[in-house]
């Protein structure tokens, strides 16, 4: 390890390193034991030989998945389960009013769309949340990170707006988890915490370390805060009750999950116009990803943990969205026939040489910038991505999202239902503070058409954008520096989203049309919002290696008969104890 000197650096901390100078630092061994769904991690801390006798540093703090909270106090002394216990009211929901959209939105599945951004505006917030408190907050971001407080308009307008000192901890999506865990760990917690439902003990840790938002937020007590009213009823139910009470601000997304931002251009020129149409079959797929793939140009785009599209080929051919119920049996996805047919697929498309060679290895903003310049043709992201990569490639191509082609299995299918990217946790403190905090989460969470929203997601007229003839929105430059993306405060609170795209409304049709689309043939996670207890802790070291195996059959190097064994092993190791646990949930919530 090297420290790095950033005694002349008051630039955010991304989370993943700066440019200082550097000294050198302690030499850290880590072993790593795993059985039976419990992993011991030893870690020997050893003196450099550069510096024997008087090393640069005098201690070295080693964090990972979260063992045991600050003090020696678990993190896991109140369990997060639902079972047993008395359920607080969900809050109420009372939808804002927001301008009548061009295209329809459908409360199943389809965002409202506008072609032209609304003149007249509303304010969503009474009264300034803030008194010139100071606030700390963690998020991650899937962009390069912002310039420095002192530097940035837009994050300068916010605070003045919020009526405090914002000072956000922004960490790149990869290392996210990492960081949550080693905070949580530490005991040393920002305001404001966002994190996702799926990182190892974080229900522990918010029942046991986080304020229970509960008597703020149950039943009509939320209508306080009419922007976190206006967050629908699935998107609580998603983020699910812990130990019954309600502990989070859900982060809402569309209803359509992740998509393939794909460049609509070359994959119907490639397809001879079947791309989004009646012939978009399987044979078509493929013959036009082989066209669109050379020793340059790869036509799929991947990076780490998206194991090349395996996820969307597992739907595209039947499997279900995380787990099937079947009668009084729960099935998880990677275990059906369909899966694994998704899994063979997806190893013949790698045989191809149609996946960009280094994806696995490469950060996400990296593999944007390979899309945007058309080294790649597609590339898998969240469904919120394509309104940002629409105004970046400046025209040079159409965005479209890759639609299910038919003919694969049991297929075509696709996850819908999953509108919880994570949730914001307030560490505890006084019922004023927590009023304080809540108070910026509603400003943060103000709906379109709303002065706050333009704020947050375009930034300064005259500075960050300009009004056409038409009224619309013109981004000037910026903008492509400061926006709603790069500062990443949407990570913190969001209201329910609308397509609009500032000056193309091409681009909104197409979205649009994609999601009516994909509303026919989604599938619903069934389990979504339910709580496993031993999933909650083990969920890292049981899906690792089946996400390790499965890339390693991908790939070449393990045979199909490797990831039959590695599903028995999920199943023996801790998988049949979570899936009992998830049933048992859900049969006591529906029951109740």
């Amino acid at each position: 390890m090297r420290w790095v000197d950033v005694s002349a650096d008051d630039s955010p901390d991304h989370g993943s390193g700066r440019r200082e100078p550097t000294a050198p630092g302690p030499v850290v061994t880590v072993v790593s034991l795993l059985h039976a769904g419990t992993e011991v991690r030893l870690v020997r801390v050893d003196v450099p030989s550069a510096q024997p006798d008087r090393p640069a540093w005098r201690s070295a703090r080693i964090g990972g998945w979260l063992v045991v909270a600050a003090c020696g106090k678990t993190a896991a002394s109140v369990s997060p389960s639902n079972i047993g216990r008395d359920r607080a009211p969900w809050p109420t929901y009372r939808a804002a009013a927001i301008p009548e959209p061009d295209l329809p939105a459908d409360p199943r599945g389809v965002d409202a769309g506008y072609f032209t951004y609304p003149s007249d505006l509303v304010r969503s917030v009474a009264d300034t949340p803030g008194r010139g408190e100071t606030v700390t907050a963690m998020v991650n971001t899937w962009e390069a990170p912002p310039s420095p407080r002192e530097q940035n308009l837009l994050w300068q307008a916010l605070n003045k707006a919020l009526g405090i000192d914002l000072k956000l901890i922004i960490v790149p999506g990869g290392l996210h988890g990492q960081k949550i865990a080693t905070t949580m760990a530490s005991g040393e917690v920002p305001d404001l915490m966002m994190v996702r439902g799926f990182y190892p003990r974080v229900a522990d840790f918010a029942v046991s370390e986080s304020t229970d938002l509960t008597d703020h937020l149950s039943g009509d007590n939320i209508l306080k805060y009419p922007n976190l009213a206006n967050i629908p009823a699935y998107a609580w139910q998603e983020m699910g009750l812990m130990a019954g009470r309600i502990y989070g601000i859900p982060l809402v997304r569309p209803v359509t999950g992740t998509a393939i931002l794909t460049n609509r251009d070359l994959f119907t020129k490639a397809s001879g116009g079947a791309f989004a149409g009646d012939g978009w079959d399987a044979d078509t797929y493929v013959d036009t990803c082989v066209e669109l793939s050379d020793r340059k140009h790869f036509a799929l785009g991947t990076y780490g943990g998206t194991a090349y599209n395996l996820g969307a080929h597992s739907l595209w051919h039947g499997a279900p969205n995380g787990y099937a119920l079947e009668g009084d049996k729960l099935i998880k996805a990677e275990a059906t026939n369909e899966y694994r047919q998704a899994l063979e697929f997806t190893r013949d498309m790698f045989r191809r040489k149609v996946f960009h060679p280094d994806g696995l290895t490469t950060d996400i903003t990296v593999m944007k910038t390979l899309f945007y310049n058309g080294t790649v043709r597609s590339m898998p992201d969240g469904f919120p991505a394509y309104a940002a990569a629409v105004p970046a490639i400046k025209g040079t191509f159409e965005i479209d999202l890759m639609h299910a082609p038919t003919g694969l299995g049991k297929g075509p299918g696709t996850a819908v239902g999953n509108t919880l990217y994570g949730y914001t946790l307030i560490k505890k403190t006084s019922k004023a503070r927590t009023e304080l905090l809540l108070r910026v989460l509603d400003f943060l969470a103000a709906p379109f058409g709303s002065e706050e929203y333009q704020l947050i997601n375009f930034g300064l007229e005259g500075k960050h954008f300009e009004r056409d003839k038409n009224g619309d929105l013109k981004l000037l430059d910026l903008a492509t520096r400061e926006n709603g993306n790069t500062l990443p405060v949407k990570y913190l609170a969001a209201p329910p989203t609308v397509s609009y795209i500032p000056g193309d409304p091409g681009a909104v049709r197409r979205v649009h049309a994609y999601q009516t689309k994909d509303l026919k043939i989604g599938k619903k996670n069934p389990m979504a919002g339910f709580r496993s207890t031993y999933s909650d802790r083990n969920s890292a070291a049981l899906n690792t290696p089946l996400a390790d195996t499965a890339v390693a059959v991908i790939e070449g190097r393990k045979p199909m008969a490797d990831w039959d064994k590695a599903v028995q092993r999920w199943h023996r190791d801790g998988g049949n104890r979570i899936l009992d646990e998830l049933l048992a949930e859900y049969e006591a919530v529906n029951a109740g």
